[in-house]
């Protein structure tokens, strides 16, 4: 049985100024909307789901209820990062009524379980999406005219759940996978291409393989500098990724004028966090070429901006981070340097501490980390009074 999703969609319109950068691989339901967009949705289609489930569960309209309110909940979830929301019980409650009424249709099978497998990152249950994952990719292999981007997906996500459990090294020939598929399909999916190349990049990055990253880099700014053109902010994201890699290569300079490209078009954009960002990688780059000045002006900046967020927040760990480890090797500024990095590693431990499914044998963990990570602080502080 193939099931639509004449759910109300439409509501969701966003002028197109306020839709999102193309997002790398694995990508997010309904990204381009809004937050506010989304509880508007929300508040319309999961009060309905949940009175169709309650008269007559199941109906086909309950079903494609239950999948709309499971789309935008995980939007949601994916939206404000490390907190599941009501898609913790909206998206397993699609998966159970598709499972049963739609067994026949892969299309739908392999929705729900990307749907899941998604929820399950959110919740850093990793091994549990990477079954979903592969569960998505094995039905998409059965549609009967298959659609490549979507097998591409699946994959793709199969490989940032491996990789998301430490094993960097299964992860690299699945994301070459996904590479080689988009690859052949015609006509090339330019966003699909650009998310492929970095993810296998990265991957090899990771795993020491930094000079057969490079090409990969490359071909993917080449083809966001012709996609979006040169000041668009999704080229600044690939222009950064080139930049990382010629730092992993050793090859600082030309890294520095990659970051400082980065950096010119944050600034004309002006995006928040992508403009505090670019910042730090520069501050980072000139941390590295032992020009702490120049690095202390950069990240300072960040670190102000950031300062009225919560302590968990991802910018205000990174810059109290970069400019700690900054201010270590300036005298002057040496006693406020432990204070920063302290703050830095308080951050880490609270977003930790804050996931779902945060349970008793992670928190036990975390304890046990504990006096590593003031160990770090203290090795750090040591290495700055040399």
């Amino acid at each position: 049985m193939r099931l639509l999703l004449p759910f109300a969609l439409a509501l969701l319109a966003a002028p197109a100024a306020a839709r999102a950068e193309p997002l790398p691989y694995p990508d997010g339901f309904l990204a381009a909307f809004g937050a506010r967009d989304l509880v508007i949705a929300a508040a319309i289609v999961r009060p309905r789901a949940d009175a169709c489930e309650a008269q007559r569960p199941a109906d086909d309209r309950c079903i494609n209820l239950y999948l709309g309110a499971a789309l935008v909940d995980l939007s949601l979830a994916e939206q404000v990062g490390g907190r599941d929301g009501e898609a913790g019980r909206t998206v397993p409650r699609a998966h159970h009524y598709f499972g049963i009424h739609a067994a026949d249709d892969p299309d739908s099978i392999g929705l729900v379980n990307q749907m899941l497998g998604r929820l399950r990152l959110v919740q850093w249950r990793h091994a549990e999406a990477e079954d979903a994952f592969r569960a998505a990719y094995a039905a998409y292999l059965r549609v009967r005219q298959p659609d490549v981007q979507a097998i591409a997906s699946a994959l793709n996500n199969v490989a940032h759940a491996v990789a998301a459990q430490g094993r960097e090294a299964d992860a690299t020939p699945l994301y070459r996978e996904v590479l080689a598929t988009l690859r052949r399909q015609t006509p090339a999916d330019a966003a699909g291409l650009l998310a492929a190349l970095s993810s296998l990049g990265t991957s090899l990055d990771r795993t020491g393989r930094s000079a057969e990253a490079e090409p990969l880099f490359r071909e993917a700014l080449a083809l966001a500098v012709a996609e979006y053109g040169e000041g668009a902010a999704g080229t600044a994201r690939h222009i950064a990724n080139l930049a990382v890699n010629l730092e992993r290569l050793g090859r600082l300079g030309e890294a520095e004028a990659l970051h400082r490209r980065a950096l010119a078009i944050r600034e004309e954009a002006g995006e928040a966090d992508g403009l505090q960002r670019a910042r730090l990688n520069l501050a980072a780059n000139l941390y590295d070429q032992r020009r702490f000045g120049e690095a202390e002006a950069l990240a300072i900046a960040p670190l102000a901006a950031a300062s009225g967020r919560e302590r968990d927040d991802p910018v205000r760990i990174e810059a109290a981070q970069q400019l700690g480890m900054i201010w270590s090797w300036l005298p002057a500024r040496r006693p406020g340097a432990r204070t920063l990095l302290r703050e830095a590693v308080a951050g880490t431990m609270i977003q930790a501490a804050e996931r779902p499914g945060f349970d008793p044998v992670a928190q036990a963990r975390l304890a046990a980390a504990r006096p590593a990570m003031r160990r770090s602080v203290a090795v750090a502080w040591a290495l700055a009074q040399r």
